[in-house]
């Protein structure tokens, strides 16, 4: 049977967060978590959808209670629907052809109820279940691996920083802009702000420079940091570990940062500082009180920043070069599970 949303769950937006460096429970963007507080408002089994920018329609599933922020929408599913099986078809959902608004895309309730979904019964929406839900099962494992990674060098590195000396962003990295001569490279394989999130590199094919866009200019190497322009609490970052990263060209919105020769510090710590919860706040604080439409940032405002500079042979660098490659190394595992993941949903979703 076909229902809208609202007849299978309840609608609601999401709600301003006060962040907490120390807090438990997690902070859900429109692009994912991206911080934490000290209460929560939604439970395990509520779906979160990305309500505005470029990250409209994204949907999660948290794996604990949560807080969502006002980029979003919450759903709680009814009697009628189990939670996963209502994720993924959410999921499945091409919001972006029904986003509003001619500034920045934009979702409301409205739209998400004019979607009819097809409902089967309960028994077999748990057959699906059974399936789809080793590969997540497994997916999660992965993600709380790298979370557990991620508080343990956060932890260490936040008791140890106040000893050391500190440096200007500016004199660790520098912006490299080297553009791409498209007479003479007839393909490449384009990444946008959106194909890069959280460290995890969409795949993208090659195609040819003729028909990109104007804003695919920017060549890259391997180690030079990405980091979007506009919105840092999106989290549209990544190190660059891409096989043949001479066949690739940036968005002009995405900074390509490279570590100064000068520099012995690993760039796995770089990544690091640049990533942390602290310094995405600080950004996206920047961002927020600049002019224009949308909340962006450059490297001149953030050069002048001062950062901890630990010893060379200081051991939580080891650690933190271990932390973010085992990272990379288990986000591309979890890239091939849900992409079996995907393949089985398409044959078992009406």
């Amino acid at each position: 049977m076909k229902f809208k949303l609202s007849e299978i769950s309840k609608i609601s937006n999401g709600k301003k967060a006060v962040f907490y460096d120390d807090g438990t429970v997690p902070v859900y963007g429109a692009n994912g978590p991206i911080g934490t507080t000290q209460n929560s408002k939604y439970n395990v089994g509520d779906i979160v959808i990305g309500r505005v920018g470029a990250n409209a329609g994204a949907v999660h599933r948290p794996i604990s209670n949560f807080w969502a922020s006002d980029n979003t929408m919450v759903v709680t599913p009814g009697e009628r629907v189990r939670s996963e099986y209502l994720t993924w078809l959410l999921q499945k959902t091409n919001f972006n052809q029904m986003t509003s608004g001619s500034a920045q895309p934009l979702l409301n309730q409205d739209i998400l109820n004019s979607i009819d979904f097809e409902i089967p019964g309960l028994s077999e929406q748990d057959y699906v279940i059974s399936v789809i839900e080793p590969f997540e099962n497994q997916m999660g494992v992965l993600t709380s691996i790298n979370d557990n990674l991620t508080e343990l060098i956060t932890v260490m590195f936040n008791q140890s920083k106040d000893a050391w000396p500190t440096a200007a962003l500016g004199s660790l990295l520098h912006p490299e802009s080297k553009s791409i001569k498209k007479k003479e490279q007839k393909k490449a394989r384009f990444l946008n702000t959106g194909d890069v999130t959280n460290g995890v590199f969409e795949n993208v094919d090659l195609s040819d420079t003729d028909s990109m866009p104007g804003q695919a200019k920017k060549l890259i190497n391997r180690d030079d940091i990405l980091y979007s322009e506009i919105r840092p609490v999106n989290r549209h970052f990544g190190l660059v570990r891409l096989d043949k990263p001479e066949e690739y060209v940036v968005s002009t919105k995405l900074m390509v940062l490279r570590r100064n020769e000068d520099v012995q510090l690993p760039v796995e710590y770089l990544y690091f500082l640049l990533t942390s919860a602290a310094m995405i706040r600080e950004m996206q604080f920047e961002a927020e009180s600049r002019s224009g439409t949308f909340p962006q940032i450059t490297f001149d405002v953030i050069k002048g920043y001062q950062v901890p500079v630990p010893p060379t042979n200081h051991p939580i660098l080891g650690l933190i070069k271990t932390a973010i490659n085992n990272k990379i190394d288990n986000d591309t595992e979890s890239a091939l599970l849900a992409e079996t993941r995907d393949t089985l949903l398409n044959e078992l979703l009406h």
